[in-house]
Parts: structure tokens; sequence; C-alpha cells
């Protein structure tokens, strides 16, 4: 993280046992990042895992590193119990790295809420994925303008979010989102315009790209005031955008999305996680 002093810390490691059940081999954390012992929604022996935070937020000079390892053909669901709050930054940023390694056969399904820059928050994420060619990936990235029900809209210094996915240690993606409202006018048309979200799906499955292409086009429709749209960058890549207006609309599109995609690209169904 730049040679900078990591100020909390969480690694995790996840195996596979003889049953077929992923579970948690391993773990260290510093406070404030902590973890939940994995639970059970699936019957296939899928590991659902919450990352915690209980300090509430993530404060100016932070610097905060996850990682997690999934071993071969193990089997993880990573996510957060509620949205992320970044506070006030007057002196300096805060940084945020999440660094994930996905074995063999591995699936990872990173779904954390979204991001919430409050006021002058100033913060630099990077979300990175090293994952085998015959693994599965499907991850979420989401920042909204702000306490938009306090009246802030855009009012943060930066966000700015970057994320790579690695396959067999070859870059095959590398999608930044970087909004500075003090920089530009992020309402031009183009960058937000009228939108309070925006996020980014990623799909990863080999030669699975125009099968979740034509299963997304055909059988989802967003809700609300959300918008999205799928690409297909290779055989086995896929990126979802989304934009909207409203975090109720946004979560309930997400929620149809990662059931479509875990229909088509691990035959089941999504779960209801209980959060909040």
């Amino acid at each position: 993280m730049n040679d900078k002093i990591i100020t909390a810390r969480l690694t995790l490691k996840f195996e596979k046992d003889d049953e077929n059940k992923t579970y948690l081999a391993s773990q260290y954390y510093k406070l404030p990042l902590q973890v939940l012992p994995p639970h059970y929604q699936d019957d296939d022996g899928t590991a659902f895992v919450y990352l915690l935070n209980p300090s509430g937020g993530i404060m100016q000079g932070d610097h905060l590193y996850t990682e997690a390892y999934l071993g071969n053909q193990s089997s993880v669901v990573i996510t957060t119990p509620s949205s992320t709050k970044y506070y006030k930054m007057e002196d300096e940023a805060a940084e945020v790295e999440n660094v994930f390694y996905v074995g063999e056969k591995a699936v990872l399904e990173y779904l954390p809420e979204h991001s919430v820059p409050f006021n002058h928050a100033d913060v630099i994420q990077r979300n990175k994925y090293h994952i085998a060619g015959d693994s599965t990936l499907i991850a979420l990235d989401c920042v909204t303008s702000g306490r938009k029900a306090k009246g802030e809209h855009f009012g943060y210094k930066r966000f700015c979010s970057r994320s790579s996915i690695w396959v067999d240690e070859k870059l095959v993606l590398l999608d930044c989102m970087d909004i500075m409202p003090e920089a530009f006018n992020v309402k031009n048309k183009g960058i937000m315009e009228q939108n309070d979200i925006t996020a980014g799906m990623y799909l990863y499955q080999k030669g699975a790209a125009d099968q979740i292409i034509t299963e997304i086009r055909e059988n989802f429709q967003p809700i609300g005031k959300i918008k999205a749209g799928a690409t297909k960058l290779s055989d086995d890549l896929v990126i979802i955008r989304i934009m909207g207006r409203s975090i109720i609309d946004y979560k309930d599109t997400v929620a149809l999305l990662w059931n479509q995609c875990r229909m088509t690209m691990l035959g089941k169904k999504a779960v209801r996680f209980r959060k909040y």
C-alpha cells in the first residue's frame, strides 16, 4: 500500500474439506477490521462471510488492508452488513485495499454494500482479484453521491476506486472510477449526469461470456430509476455498468442481477442476506 503504515489488516484463508464444505482455515485481524464466522445458506457447502468495521466508518489517515485466499475448489460469498461510510477528511486521504487470491475451480462472490463518502471525504480504494483460469468470479463495486437525505450531494473531495482482474497472473481488466466533484462538474453528460449511484459488476468464468450476456439481455430488467448495461470484454469476462437515483431500486436491481448471474454461472439461485 505505497509503503504507508497499514492501520488495520484482515487476512482470511479458506479451504474445502472432504465433505465438500468450505471453511475458514485461518484468520488474522487488526481492528477496525474484523470478520464473523462463516455461515451456510446454500446446500453445496459455500461459506458466507460478513466483513465488519465495528468503529462505524473510515477516517482520514486510515490505511485498511484486506486479503483473502480461496483454496482450490472452495466457494465463498463475502459481503458487508451495511454501507461503508467515509467520514470528513481535512488533512489526509483514506486508503482501502482489498486483495483476493482465487484458486483452481474456486468460486468467489464479493458483494459488499455501497460506499457513502461524507462531505470532504478523500478516498482511494483498490480491489485486486488474482484468479485461476478455471475459477469463477462475481464482484461488485458501488459508490453513491453521499448522504443525500442530509443534503450532502457530491460534497466529497474524491472517490477513486480501481478494480483489476488478473487471470493466471495476466492482467485482463483495469477499471478506474475516479470521481472528483471539486475538480469537474460530475453532472456533465457522460459522467454522472442526474444520477446519484454508479456501480460496476465484474463477471468471470471461462468461456461463459456469451451465455451470460444472452441471459442478462433476455431475462433481466432494471428496477425503477436504475439503468444497466452489460458488455462482453472477452470470451470469459463481462462487465455490467449500473447507474441510478434510488438506493432501494439499486439494491433490488443488484439482487435480480445476482440471481440471474448465479443461475447462469453456478446453476443455483441467489439467497437473501440478513443485514442491518
